[in-house]
């Protein structure tokens, strides 16, 4: 016998409608008028602005920052309070509020990662390692080199 798991608010012994997904509904006919005026034009975009260039927050960090220290200013948002919150614990002296004041007013400042420096690759190190371990000579290796021998060139006299 074949358990079926009843849905939430079923009781045991009385049928459950059988749930199926069903269609969106009945399709437009071709060349129907329905919402012309409204549809998007061939080439017009569907958002003309654009996304906004700077978050509220940001805008409302760099709006906190031009105003007079000594100045009694009432948060009128959400972002205004946590602004304001955050430039009160930089004045305190908090360093991570005021970077975070400065990253967020200023952008990010841009930081760069150099992987050459002084030491060679790691394989150049070994095998210096291994020189110096030996005298000032490579390791003799019983096993036949890797890469194939160049032929010679023959020569022409």
């Amino acid at each position: 016998m074949k358990r079926t798991k009843l849905l939430k608010g079923a009781r045991k012994g009385v049928a459950t409608p059988h749930l199926r997904r069903r269609g969106r509904g009945k399709p437009f006919e071709k060349n129907n008028s329905f919402g012309i005026a409204t549809r998007f034009k061939p080439g017009q975009s569907g958002n003309p602005g654009g996304r906004p260039r700077f978050a509220k927050l940001s805008e409302a960090f760099r709006a906190l920052l031009e105003v007079d220290p000594t100045q009694r200013i009432v948060p009128c948002s959400n972002a205004e309070a946590i602004a304001l919150k955050l430039i009160k614990q930089a004045r305190k002296g908090n360093i991570s509020a005021a970077r975070e004041a400065g990253d967020r007013s200023e952008g990010k400042p841009a930081t760069t990662l150099s992987v050459l420096d002084e030491r060679n690759d790691p394989l150049t190190q070994l095998l210096e390692a291994m020189t110096l371990a030996n005298g000032g000579q490579l390791p003799q290796s019983d096993y036949r080199p890797l890469l194939p021998a160049k032929p010679e060139e023959p020569n022409d006299e």
